[in-house]
């Protein structure tokens, strides 16, 4: 097995997602080639649909087809996910750059403010401008911290995915079986939205932040931040 540089090893924090072998060595992420071409057209219609998802989304939080749809989408995001190898490639690439640059640096980019406007004028540029509302609260470093050792063991984006998918089917599911008065506020809940919010706004910064020098995943840069900025609008209109 490949030597671990010592920064590499830090930057998990002793963390248990670092399993120590029976002989002695360390586990980290598999590292399996990613195929990621410039054109992708899964990858493309995963972002458009999003995109349009979340426009609905704000002119009508209460429609169960608009939950089913958000499923469906997130759900074909982790399939893509899984079948580009995306974890394992992105546990590659940070780690490459926590060697060059050190963990500090990745996190401060990520939990900076810089970001947060870099994201805000994304969202705006994608006319999502009105998720901003549910996206003031600054989440503290330390969660970048963690979200940056979940991604470097490549235990991230694909569960996370899924886990979203699984709340949104739950979501339409029970707004398929209201009788809503026009004009009523549905109580959409918010916790499991909420931690799902700050998990997606944690990988988007971090992506993003490293997306200059690594860009193949310069792409997913954009799809997670209306994802991330969708699961934070639920949770804000859920009470959160």
């Amino acid at each position: 097995m490949d030597r671990l540089s010592r920064r590499r090893v830090l930057a998990l924090g002793g963390s248990a997602a670092v399993a120590t072998l029976g002989g002695g060595g360390v586990l980290v992420a598999q590292r399996r080639p990613i195929r990621r071409p410039d054109n992708d057209p899964v990858r493309d219609h995963i972002f458009g649909q999003a995109v349009k998802l979340a426009k609905d989304l704000q002119a009508s939080p209460r429609r169960p087809e608009t939950f089913a749809a958000l499923a469906a989408n997130a759900r074909l995001h982790a399939a893509h996910a899984k079948a580009t190898g995306l974890d394992a490639a992105l546990a590659a690439a940070l780690g490459r750059e926590v060697d060059r640059r050190g963990r500090d640096a990745i996190i401060d980019a990520a939990a900076g403010p810089e970001m947060e406007a870099k994201h805000h004028q994304l969202l705006d540029s994608l006319g999502l401008g009105e998720l901003h509302v549910a996206m003031q609260d600054r989440l503290p470093r330390s969660a970048y911290a963690q979200g940056l050792n979940t991604l470097l063991v490549g235990g991230g984006i694909t569960r996370d995915l899924e886990n979203f998918a699984a709340q949104l089917e739950r979501m339409h599911a029970n707004l398929a079986k209201l009788a809503t008065p026009q004009g009523a506020r549905v109580q959409l809940g918010c916790e499991s939205f909420r931690a799902t919010c700050e998990i997606l706004k944690e990988a988007a910064a971090v992506i993003c932040a490293i997306s200059a020098v690594q860009p193949e995943f310069a792409p997913l840069c954009p799809i997670l931040a209306a994802e991330a900025a969708t699961a934070c609008f639920i949770a804000w209109l859920g009470g959160c």
